[in-house]
């Protein structure tokens, strides 16, 4: 089975990819915070909490059964059939144990949430787990050679489905069988997708599962750590408080997280299909992933710190005043998720290089600090704490994380600091002006006077800062090599690819 040439060098493949993932996520992330404003108007707190819970329980189940088969595939120097058909079955197999393992539990999670709706959602997820279990395999071949444009409309439809069946059942229902048929609908329609996509299609063979899972064993204990690690605040809070805490901790921690989930992960896994080619041509991963932190640096913390500025905007403008107390807990993360992408771009490297029992250390010590921290801190502090609790694993895991990739990889700490310290300056600037001028972190909480307009000046305001701070520290260091030295070129690159210049 042969495999695509790949186009170009592979940094500029990997950011092309890069920016295919980020325009799927942001166009996902468009339907999300428009259905997020219109379902929080339509649904309770209680609702979005239930279906929390449900999908928690599964993400457990998950975490527990993860395979990684596409990390192998992707990783592996032998792209062939066998390997596919390999990773379909062992897929197959996982989805039916799964689904048998969901419905088992399926009375017993509702008595133990002492909640009777859980039930019946979580047959109906059980069906579509064995269902998610048969999907073609064959689209890795995306990822593998860094073709994320057919990702991009593979994902998209199913998505937009997704929001419609959503929105329309919302308006009708006005439960939480909204939710949950509109994550019906996005399954079904990814697993057509699946085989229009691709030619591919998958045959049961036992031929290369060796390969496989010879490989997943600490792909899945890190999943497992990670579940843990992300999890356990619904759980402890689903347990001590009730589904209306739960929805309310739930939907801050989506909107804090935002600038990580939807710009963050997606350009991962477009970095993890570069660094993984890039390790298989023998080359150095040190200065790559000093260089991708720069990058991300750029980028991503004016997004996080300028969320947590005018978290008090974003909820009484998009969520309404039932949501006011989710206030707190956005600007508590937001402040503390830049970490985030130190443990992310750690995690891609050191898989890619096939560090699997580090990146498995690094988040199973994040883990055992952020279950005893969450029960200590919510019994104490409810909702508040279990955000403090977050904040604090996420900025010490970030941190550990990074020291030893740089240690694993051969990267040196100085270059590190020479590619992040401008736009750690820079955004430190935009928070002291969004503070004195009154518009990031009030000290009273907004009204319904609040306008859109107030938001509108602040994210101008914030934004114009963090640009001039940056380019006036660029210049005052001598212009040197960076991430803005890199992100203009590729953005000349791209300006003259769209002019046809060569």
């Amino acid at each position: 089975m042969s495999e695509q040439p790949k186009r170009g060098s592979i940094g500029v493949s990997t950011a092309i990819g890069a920016a295919w993932v980020v325009s799927w996520r942001l166009l996902s992330r468009l339907l999300g915070v428009i259905s997020i404003v219109i379902l929080s108007r339509l649904l309770s707190p209680d609702t979005f909490g239930v279906v929390a819970i449900a999908t928690s329980l599964i993400g457990a189940l998950d975490a527990f059964s993860v395979i990684g088969w596409q990390d192998a595939v992707i990783r592996s120097h032998h792209y062939r059939k066998d390997l596919l058909n390999a990773a379909f079955t062992i897929s197959a197999a996982r989805g039916v144990l799964m689904a048998i393992v969901i419905a088992a539990a399926a009375p017993f999670a509702g008595e133990f949430f002492s909640d009777d709706r859980l039930v019946p959602i979580l047959y109906l997820l059980a069906g579509l787990t064995a269902l998610e279990g048969l999907e073609n395999v064959g689209p890795v071949e995306f990822r593998r050679n860094l073709a994320f444009e057919r990702e991009f409309v593979q994902f998209a439809i199913p998505r937009f489905l997704a929001f419609v069946v959503t929105i329309y059942f919302a308006y009708s229902l006005r439960d939480h069988w909204a939710l949950v048929l509109g994550i019906v609908a996005g399954r079904l329609a990814k697993f057509a997708a699946s085989y229009l996509m691709h030619p591919f299609r998958p045959r049961f063979s036992a031929t290369a599962i060796r390969e496989i899972l010879g490989f997943s064993l600490w792909t899945w204990a890190a999943s497992m750590a990670i579940f843990v690690k992300e999890r356990t605040p619904a759980f402890v809070i689903g347990r001590t408080m009730n589904a209306d805490a739960v929805g309310r901790f739930t939907l801050g921690q989506e909107i804090a997280m935002l600038p990580i989930t939807e710009v963050v992960y997606p350009v991962s896994r477009a970095l993890f299909s570069g660094m993984a080619s890039a390790h298989r041509d023998g080359r150095e991963l040190g200065d790559a992933f000093c260089r991708a932190v720069g990058v991300l640096s750029v980028l991503i913390l004016p997004l996080a710190i300028g969320i947590s500025s005018v978290a008090h905007f974003v909820v009484a403008i998009a969520l309404g005043a039932t949501w006011r107390d989710v206030t707190p807990l956005i600007q508590l993360l937001g402040i503390a998720a830049p970490f985030s992408i130190l443990t992310t771009i750690c995690g891609t490297c050191l898989i890619s290089v096939a560090r699997l029992r580090g990146n498995f250390a690094i988040n199973a010590v994040a883990a055992a600090f952020v279950v005893v921290l969450v029960v200590v801190l919510v019994t104490a502090y409810g909702l508040v704490g279990a955000i403090s609790a977050v904040c604090i694993v996420m900025t010490c895991e970030g941190l550990l994380a990074t020291g030893l990739t740089l240690h694993w990889l051969g990267g040196n700490a100085s270059d590190l600091l020479a590619q992040a310290w401008r736009p750690v300056v820079a955004v430190a600037t935009m928070a002291i002006v969004l503070g004195a001028s009154g518009y990031g972190w009030p000290a009273q909480a907004a009204t319904a006077s609040t306008t859109l307009a107030d938001l509108v000046v602040a994210v101008l305001l914030g934004a114009a800062t963090y640009v001039l701070a940056l380019a006036l520290l660029w210049q005052l260091s001598g212009r040197p090599q960076g991430p803005e030295r890199w992100l203009l070129s590729l953005l000349v690159r791209a300006l003259d690819a769209r002019r046809g210049v060569s």
